[in-house]
């Protein structure tokens, strides 16, 4: 498993602890793509989700002693302030060495496919990875992982396909 320098993990831990997170804590990193980041609002937007679909999954981690970090960009819809939770998606302070330290640290990562989940693969993360499109090659990578299929609506048929159907 690949690490990082000394240098990242230093910052990144001062960082953290800025926020109130110390290295006693655990804490998750979510990224839930938006149509922002590769400008893909009309187009495949079956990669994207709404993160409020995940609130009670981060109050489920943050109510069990975890921290939430939000991985992403500033073209993502904000969340709203929550205990334990940041939003790096949308903060000023972030960093792309910042981005390989939560992930490299995480206790679990919770994900869609998408840059954040080849480096939570990489890293060898322990991940949840939601809204799986691809059957063949995005399975969960390890016997600990887990992933969720995306729900397929046919608009022919008009309504939503079964496992044998898609």
């Amino acid at each position: 498993v690949p690490d990082l320098p000394n240098s990242f993990s230093e910052e990144g831990w001062k960082t953290l602890a800025t926020h109130g997170i110390t290295k006693s804590n655990w804490f998750v990193c979510l990224h839930v793509r938006s149509n922002g980041y590769l400008r893909d609002q009309g187009r495949r937007e079956h990669r994207n989700s709404d993160v409020t679909n995940y609130m009670d999954g981060i109050k489920e981690i943050t109510g069990n002693g975890g921290w939430v970090i939000r991985l992403g960009d500033k073209s993502m819809p904000p969340l709203p302030p929550m205990p334990r939770v940041i939003d790096y998606a949308a903060c000023d302070w972030k960093r792309d060495y910042l981005d390989l330290f939560f992930i490299r640290n995480c206790r679990f990562f919770i994900g869609c496919l998408s840059g954040p989940w080849d480096l939570a693969v990489l890293f060898g993360r322990p991940m949840l990875t939601v809204n799986m499109y691809r059957w063949f090659n995005d399975y969960p990578v390890k016997f600990i992982d887990r992933g969720i299929l995306k729900q397929v609506f046919s608009k022919k048929l008009g309504r939503f396909l079964g496992i044998k159907e898609i």
